[in-house]
């Protein structure tokens, strides 16, 4: 609005001293809708996650003069990661012919056990593990191997040592003291992908320490809240989004784009194909190529990803309960960690790694999820700060690519901004849902019939702890930028007819 006025007063007034203004107001206007639009222009924005990239992503605590300013100190850390770059996730035939074979996953899983009889002077001999047949609808001779379905291609290890140095150089020195092994805790869903990410993560992280073992807490996958596993028959459906197949959204809202598909890859689009193009890009086209007319740089390649991302906000933003109830453990798991390093009782330092589901509903039910896809090791950050005065106050700061995420039901501090109490991490909506008897309640209840579909950038789904966004602020910031110059405009011409001639 400030920028419209400049323009407004120096067109509608014409007085020649404002030139300079008016010539600086349209170039900051422009750089700023332009700047604003990134993410909503590119999406699955640096999804491939080279390590600068992955590296550029990391903000880290508050300025020294800033933590003495507000009288606080570093107490603990937690970091929710998600999986390194990977091959397909699935056996799905993305378009015709599809033939993948990828070769590029030297990182290998080693089957060992541990026993507790064993003599502490044996050495472990682990098995190497192989993957036959990881793409049975191809046809494939079980003598053929691969990465496997979903596994970790060697860029994980560039990726997460990209994070463990932003980490280590960011952190470590702020913390009450250098963290080691035994003041950090290890959780990672029991897929190979998670907790080969976590490995090296930890790996890099501390790799001055000479520890023979080292300790890493997981569910069994039917039942972790991590992998979006929750006894809860409300949210079935948002369950398996990464297995979105339901090609009626896009011949109803893409009907085009649907025939223009067909025609190039020879299927029907599904949302959940993100993966098989994704995973092109990413990956160089070695071991799965795009057919002609969708390579990465194509317009139709990159329609694609827009519908699916598109189709996937719809999914997980027309229900904001079921967000809430899906993700709800693994919110008040957090919190627990979170009052425990309040309390300086809790590890320094807890490592989850996780997917990007789970990190999507996660950011959903906080409200903060502006719409993006996560990238390939993507992270969220929860910074716990205690009062240096008065060691029972603490507060936390939640942090995303760069960015500080403000929950909107925290309670502002006058004298410390940016912070929140730790006693409102969870909004009140979550807060009620630790009673496992009002849990099960809500997730019994019968799903609305009225939700709506549409797309709401940059919003999130739990209106029951923030304002209802405005009418205004739906619509698209492009249109904002539009009738905000038109009203500089206006009040430019205002000022210039009101005045005493």
């Amino acid at each position: 609005l400030f920028l419209s006025l400049t323009i407004g007063k120096a067109v509608m007034s014409g007085v020649g001293k404002s030139r300079h203004s008016f010539a600086f107001a349209v170039q900051a206007l422009v750089i700023s809708v332009i700047s604003g639009q990134d993410e909503t222009l590119h999406p699955y924005l640096h999804y491939c996650s080279d390590p600068d990239v992955v590296e550029d992503h990391w903000l880290g605590p508050l300025p020294a003069d800033v933590r003495s300013s507000m009288n606080v100190e570093l107490a603990g850390l937690q970091v929710i990661v998600r999986h390194g770059a990977r091959d397909l996730a699935s056996d799905k035939q993305c378009f015709q012919p599809m033939d993948e074979h990828f070769e590029q996953c030297h990182i290998k899983t080693m089957v060992t056990y541990k026993s507790y009889m064993d003599d502490a002077r044996s050495t472990p001999q682990p098995l190497v593990k192989h993957i036959l047949d990881a793409y049975p609808s191809l046809g494939r001779p079980s003598r053929s191997t691969g990465c496997g379905l979903g596994e970790l291609f060697d860029d994980v290890v560039g990726q997460t040592e990209a994070i463990a140095h932003e980490l280590r150089n960011k952190y470590f020195h702020v913390l009450p003291r250098v963290p080691e092994s035994d003041d950090t805790r290890l959780y990672s869903t029991d897929k190979m992908r998670t907790l080969g990410t976590l490995y090296f993560f930890h790996r890099f992280l501390f790799a001055a320490e000479n520890k023979s073992a080292g300790d890493v807490f997981t569910r069994p996958l039917q039942t972790d809240p991590w992998d979006l596993k929750v006894p809860c028959p409300r949210v079935p459906s948002l369950r398996h989004l990464s297995k979105f197949t339901d090609t009626s959204y896009v011949a109803e809202r893409f009907p085009d784009f649907a025939k223009r598909w067909r025609e190039v890859a020879g299927t029907d689009f599904e949302p959940a194909f993100k993966d098989c193009l994704l995973v092109a890009k990413c990956s160089g086209q070695q071991g799965l190529r795009l057919p002609p007319g969708l390579e990465p740089e194509s317009n139709l390649f990159k329609e694609a990803l827009q519908n699916s991302l598109t189709l996937f906000q719809n999914v997980y933003l027309k229900d904001e309960t079921a967000v809430r109830l899906l993700v709800a453990p693994v919110l008040i798991e957090l919190d627990h960690f979170l009052q425990r390093q309040s309390r300086g009782t809790g590890p320094l330092l807890a490592l989850w790694a996780t997917h990007d589901s789970t990190i999507i509903a996660l950011l959903s039910a906080l409200g903060v999820w502006n719409g993006q896809w996560p990238p390939y090791a993507d992270s969220v950050v929860i910074e716990v700060y205690r009062a240096a005065e008065n060691r029972s106050k603490a507060f936390f700061r939640l942090l995303h690519r760069k960015k500080q995420l403000n929950l909107s039901w925290c309670t502002p501090l006058a004298d410390r901004p940016g912070l929140c109490s730790v006693d409102e991490f969870l909004s009140g909506a979550v807060q009620r849902l630790k009673d496992p008897d009002l849990y099960k309640r809500e997730c019994a209840a019968p799903v609305r019939e009225d939700l709506g579909t549409e797309v709401v950038r940059g919003s999130a789904p739990d209106s029951a702890a923030r304002p209802v966004p405005s009418t205004f602020s739906a619509i698209s910031p492009l249109l904002q930028s539009a009738l905000l110059l038109l009203l500089g405009f206006v009040l430019g011409r205002c000022d210039t007819c009101f005045r005493p001639r």
